[in-house]
């Protein structure tokens, strides 16, 4: 692969070379225009925060309202304020207290007036009730009266129906007594009737029983008749007739007597019809007696009931007159009470009237710096309203007393020598508010911040002379002016360092490479890598917010990992075209029989085969240890994506693209460029003529390369050696080292050992204007602001309500945050924007605002209950949830970076031993350079030496960084150092040679790439941003660590010590490393 790459670029530099210069010319002209957009426009200079998390979420619902609100802010100081201010706050305390007594009396006058209202109600309740009672009264008279009269009338009524009942009733007797007498004839008559009846039915039956012995007779007449007995038929027939004739008087008489009855029982029919005629009347007669009689009854009973009912209504009218007498009394009663009381709650009235005409006379003192204040601020304040997009302005001189009030001191400094002026400006755009001003209203921005500069001279002339100090002046911030800050000063501090980083590396190359042609190659390569890294970022801005800092973190790593890589390849190129021109060609002539095409092997053959074998031969090694190497580096970079916070995403992204970058144009610009210059590089350079300058760059041409090392299996075998190499500073350092390793190893451990022990006094820490210059305008001033307008300042911790009113915030801030010790203030709640939402301020009394004491009050806070949704936001909140976060990405980062060295250094040494061995070392190199760089900056030991102040903690963000930047870039030396020691193990088998000949190889070229990265590190301590001075600082001491202590001793001494056990590997393992070399080399 590495083969074909070198003819790859040897048939085809100059078009490698035009693909490069187009790439950096559009990425440069991306990052700068932008197209339209600019990258420095589009970052930001922002505390970094954890997303997502509690801190964030509450911040994103405050910055997302700010355009809504968007506040331009003007502080006045030296104006003196003091007097009037010191006695505000005695005013205020004699206003309150003849207010709490005005307040006394109007509640106990309003106590009098409830009480005589509550005497004077029930009087007027109990006079209605009288006044109702007695119409009551009166109206159950008058119905009374009118039962009473119907009561009368149905009892004349009913002596009518009685009267009449009687007289029918008499009728009725008599009516009955006929009908009786008829009736009693007509019983009698049927009686007799009954009897002639019976008379007649026994003649009749002695008429027939005669006839029955006349009939016998005569059958026995005929019969004796027909025996011939006429005598005795005669006899017969006599007696018969005789017997008939009695018949016939029986029968006569018989019809006689039921002719009679017959007549009897008409007669008694007759008497019995005329009886019941009689009854019938009678009883008609009765019926009508009974119904007067039953009319009379209940007419007498209604009478009875109504004259009931009127006695019962006359009693009840009588009890309501007496019981409406009875209230009248009480009425009277109580409306004597409820005059006593008005005329006591007046008295008392009057009393508060007098307190209030005093409070009056208090709240008007003689203060004429305010008056003035007022009179010419009243003035600017409709000036400032007249301006686009000001909605409100706020100052504590709204009235010439107003700082009477206490939210009006809120505005004034602590020490009375100044005070805060707030334009608040509508800038949403269709009614939606953004977290930063749009484009658009920056012309308007613009314009408030220069009324508001325009102030001092205004004030000047107003003021008394008197008030007027010697440090007068206005000062205006806001957002963005903040935000700029921040990002000029990166600008500067990048164009600082880089002026001073990018010369400095150039003369260390020159004096390294003994020339300045090939100290120009390198620099090559980062300019590609510094372009097309920072495009790449522009575009990422599009995907989530960038901090301006990152711009120069990677400018400084692509420009120092571009050095390094170029510095590889170039020495490596340099040494080979020394040592192939000592060599018979047979030995190393590049070998085209692979190449099938015949165009592109007559091509091959036309190139000087001494420049493209040391091509392949350099591609093959040193290449091959650059793409190993950024490959680590880009890994551990690449770590940081799996924090959560979006800067280290971005770190991650950028870190790891700049990183592969310098790479690529390493291998390919680089070279193609070193091979076009073949012929010139191989110049003794006009460097080499300067006594001085000889005599530091040493022999440009190491005896290495001219003499082999001989074979030897000997582990402790003396190596053959060149007489000059034997004088060389690097060989002598590893002769001393693998000489006396436990020594070595011992002293070297303990010196990174005892560097790791600061570690103990070590906070993270995320800071926002800490990380400013120290005499940065804008930091100065919220600074002062802190101290001097807490409420205006940089708010130590804010609580963000959801859904909630701050009259709602401010009851749950007083039942549960005046416990919490270490709580200065909590100022009033106010409403965020034009939302349902709430935002309440608290202040501390530690003054650092990052502190473990704020720390602890934040934890406080949130661990307090809460039944509506609230966010705890501020320096140490957003502290607490970033290092959270870091903690849970942790693991990850871990896992990437142990993982990730063991299969590449076996990859590369095919040893199992080496990598565990780089991961304990590396791990010990960087808890020395964090124990260091806490001693400097947060101990302050030698921090003045940097330009900067000691400082609370080291920035969390950092730390990470030199985790995976750091990491990346000791693996990077590790393996500069390892492939040297793999070639000579490879060649020799003898493990102190590999140690003694890696390290003098590859001594010369890790200290010189590591001082060009010092030295380029350092360049950003000279700049004045904080972080900057920090990641410069801990790099450069990484670096140094890395280069002198690490790789010179420890390294060596372990190596040293370990012996062939450092190349040791499992069989499965080994056979896997061969198969991959194999195909390694095969593809090369």
């Amino acid at each position: 692969m590495y083969v074909k790459l070198a003819r790859f670029l040897a048939l085809r530099p100059r078009r490698v070379l035009a693909f490069w210069i187009l790439v950096v010319i559009a990425t440069a002209l991306s990052a700068v225009t932008g197209f339209g957009d600019p990258l420095w426009n589009r970052l930001i200079s922002d505390v970094p925060q954890a997303t997502p998390s509690e801190s964030h979420t509450g911040q994103v619902m405050v910055e997302s309202h700010q355009t809504a609100a968007y506040s331009v802010m003007a502080y006045v100081s030296g104006v003196d304020l003091r007097a009037e201010l010191e006695q505000a706050p005695k005013l205020a305390s004699q206003l309150e207290q003849m207010q709490a007594q005005a307040e006394n009396q109007g509640d106990e006058a309003k106590k009098l007036g409830d009480e005589a209202k509550a005497a004077g109600d029930p009087a007027q309740t109990l006079a209605n009730q009288a006044r109702a009672l007695g119409a009551k009264a009166t109206e159950l008279g008058n119905r009374a009266t009118s039962l009473g009269n119907q009561a009368k009338a149905l009892g004349h009524v009913a002596q009518e129906a009685g009267a009449k009942a009687q007289e029918l009733k008499a009728q009725a007797e008599a009516a009955g007594a006929r009908a009786q007498e008829a009736g009693a004839k007509a019983q009698e008559l049927k009686s007799q009737a009954e009897a002639a009846g019976a008379r007649a039915q026994e003649a009749g039956a002695k008429a027939q029983e005669l006839k029955a012995q006349a009939e016998a007779a005569g059958a026995k007449a005929q019969q004796l008749a027909a025996s011939g007995d006429m005598a005795g038929a005669g006899a017969a027939k006599a007696q018969a007739e005789q017997l008939g004739a009695a018949a016939q008087q029986a029968g006569a008489q018989a019809q006689e007597q039921g002719a009679a009855a017959q007549q009897l029982g008409a007669e008694a029919q007759a008497a019995g019809t005329e009886a019941q005629t009689e009854a019938a009347r009678a009883q008609e007669i009765g019926a009508g007696a009974q119904a007067a009689g039953e009319q009379a009854l209940a007419s007498g009973n209604q009478a009875q009931s109504l004259a009931a009912q009127a006695r019962r209504l006359g009693d009840q009218a009588k009890a309501k007159g007496d019981r409406a007498q009875e209230l009248g009394d009480q009425a009277k009663d109580k409306g004597d009470i409820a005059k006593d009381l008005a005329n006591r709650a007046q008295a008392l009235g009057d009393a508060a009237q007098a307190l209030g005409d005093q409070a009056k006379a208090l709240s008007e003192p003689d203060w004429p710096v305010s008056k003035a204040l007022h009179t010419e601020l009243k003035q600017f304040e409709t000036k400032l309203k007249g301006m686009p997009h000001v909605d409100k302005v706020s100052y504590p001189f709204v009235e010439y007393n107003a700082m009477i009030d206490s939210q009006a001191r809120e505005l004034v400094a602590k020490d009375g020598q100044g005070f805060v002026m707030v334009a608040t400006m509508d800038l949403r755009v269709n009614g939606k508010a953004q977290k930063t001003p749009p484009e658009q209203f920056e012309p308007d921005v613009r314009n408030v911040e220069k009324a508001l500069g325009e102030l001092g001279p205004t004030l000047r002339t107003a003021l008394p002379k008197t008030a007027v100090q010697s440090d007068f002046r206005v000062r205006v911030t806001d957002a963005d002016l903040v935000n700029d800050a921040g990002i000029q000063t990166l600008k500067n501090d990048l164009v600082r360092s880089e002026s001073i980083g990018i010369p400095l590396s150039f003369l260390i190359m020159a004096v390294v490479f003994g020339g300045f042609l090939a100290a120009l190659l390198p620099l090559s390569g980062a300019m590609v890598a510094i372009s097309t890294a920072l495009a790449i970022m522009l575009g990422m801005t599009y995907l989530f917010e960038q901090q301006s800092f990152a711009v120069n973190v990677i400018s400084v790593l692509g420009l120092g990992l571009s050095i390094d890589y170029g510095l590889l390849i170039v020495s490596r190129y340099h040494e080979e075209l020394v040592r192939l021109r000592d060599l018979p060609e047979a030995e190393w002539k590049p070998d085209f029989s692979g190449v099938k095409n015949p165009k592109t092997r007559e091509r091959l053959e036309a190139l000087n085969p001494r420049y493209l074998r040391a091509l392949e031969i350099t591609l093959s090694t040193a290449g091959r240890t650059t793409f190993f190497s950024a490959l680590t580096v880009a890994i551990a970079s690449s770590g940081m994506i799996f924090f959560r916070p979006e800067l280290l995403k971005s770190l991650g992204i950028a870190g790891s693209s700049t990183v592969l970058l310098a790479m690529i144009a390493a291998l390919t610009l680089v070279s193609a460029l070193m091979f076009m210059a073949s012929a010139r590089l191989e110049k003794p350079s006009i460097l080499t003529k300067i006594p001085f300058l000889r005599r530091f760059m040493g022999n440009v041409e190491p005896a290495h390369v001219k003499h082999r090392v001989a074979q030897s299996k000997d582990p402790d075998g003396t190596p053959e050696v060149d007489p000059e190499t034997e004088n060389t500073f690097f060989y002598r350092i590893s002769i001393a080292v693998t000489r006396r390793p436990w020594l070595s190893f011992i002293v070297s451990a303990a010196v990174l050992v005892a560097a790791c022990l600061p570690l103990a006094t070590l906070n993270l820490r995320n800071s926002l204007f800490d990380m400013l210059p120290v005499h940065n305008e804008q930091r100065l001033l919220y600074e002062e602001l802190s101290v001097q307008v807490p409420r205006t300042g940089l708010p130590p911790v804010r609580i963000v309500a959801e859904d909630t009113t701050p009259e709602e915030l401010d009851t749950w801030t007083e039942a549960n945050l005046s416990d919490i010790k270490g709580i200065a203030q909590v100022f009033a709640a106010s409403q965020l924007g034009d939302t349902k939402d709430s935002v309440a301020i608290v202040d501390l009394e530690t003054q650092d605002i990052g502190s473990p004491e704020a720390e602890r009050i934040v934890k406080e806070i949130r661990d307090k209950p809460h039944d509506f949704e609230r966010y705890v936001i501020g320096q140490a909140a957003n502290q607490i949830d970033f290092i959270s976060s870091l903690a849970q990405g942790l693991p990850w980062v871990l896992s990437v970076l142990v993982i990730i060295t063991i299969i590449l250094l076996f990859l590369m040494t095919g040893s199992i031993v080496i990598p565990l061995q780089a991961l304990v070392i590396n791990t010990l190199s960087l808890m020395a350079t964090l124990g260091i760089s806490t001693l400097v900056f947060v101990d302050g030991f030698g921090v003045e030496l940097l330009g900067a102040q000691k400082l609370p903690g080291l920035e969390s963000y950092v730390v990470v960084m030199l985790m995976c930047f750091g990491f990346g870039l000791s693996m990077d030396y590790e393996l500069f150092l390892l492939s040297r020691m793999k070639e000579v193990w490879d060649e020799t088998g003898s493990a102190r040679l590999s140690v003694i000949q890696g390290l003098t190889r590859s001594a010369r070229i890790v200290t010189s790439a590591a001082t060009i990265l010092v030295f380029v590190f350092l360049a950003f301590v000279t700049g004045h941003m904080i972080v900057l001075k920090q990641v410069g600082f801990i790099l450069a001491l990484a670096v140094a660590f890395d280069a002198t202590i690490v790789r010179m001793v420890l390294v060596p001494s372990v190596m040293a010590l370990f012996g062939r056990v450092n190349w040791w590997a499992p069989r499965p393992l080994r056979r896997l490393h061969n198969r991959f070399s194999e195909n390694f080399a095969h593809h090369g």
